[in-house]
């Protein structure tokens, strides 16, 4: 009997604890990693043409006073621009690369230089060139959703791994020939680290 009245309060605080992780310490701080620079042209700036760039992004939290990484902690993200949104891992996959369409013509009937809705998968696939692994992102956050804030929570290793879908730049001069930077910035409420994902 004192068995079981001592076990439903653990069970009862288990089931409590968010998916989005607990709120961090005042001990806690965040790094973001470093920026990047894309080689990016106005041909690719139409924003939900389909046509951008995927970016894999890990912060770390870790225990300030002594280093060690720290998990289920809560990270809010904020993307600075709206075009560039944030896609969380569990909506991307790594996948065999598809064999090749019989037709490369058959992906771009209108000649219009965009992939046509209703082309075969194999003509959409990302490719991660250092690493020639091929990526696969669940359309509608290119297409419906287009997030520019998302709150996460770190892996058993201190880190929030997270996508970042380069649909758009923002382009300093009319003629688009220029583009300013955008920063994606991490929180934890009393620390948070940014990166500039810039354009040259």
């Amino acid at each position: 009997m004192t068995l079981s009245l001592l076990l439903s309060p653990l069970l009862i605080g288990t089931g409590c604890v968010p998916s989005t992780g607990v709120e961090a310490p005042y001990y806690a701080e965040i790094i973001a990693p470093e920026g990047v620079k894309l080689a990016w042209h106005k041909d690719y700036n139409d924003q939900g043409d389909g046509i951008g760039a995927l970016l894999l992004i890990d912060f770390l939290v870790f225990n300030g006073d002594d280093g060690m990484p720290m998990d289920n902690i809560q990270v809010e993200v904020t993307s600075g621009y709206g075009g560039v949104y944030l896609v969380p891992k569990t909506a991307v996959k790594t996948v065999s690369y598809p064999d090749e369409p019989e037709d490369l013509d058959a992906c771009d009937l209108d000649g219009d230089g965009q992939i046509d809705d209703d082309a075969a998968d194999s003509c959409s696939w990302w490719l991660d060139t250092s690493g020639n692994r091929y990526f696969q992102m669940g359309s509608d956050f290119a297409d419906a959703y287009r997030p520019t804030y998302m709150i996460g929570a770190t892996d058993e290793h201190g880190v929030l791994r997270l996508y970042a879908y380069v649909d758009k730049m923002p382009a300093t001069d009319a003629e688009e020939t220029s583009f300013g930077e955008v920063t994606i910035t991490a929180l934890l409420g009393h620390d948070s680290d940014s990166l500039e994902i810039s354009a040259e």
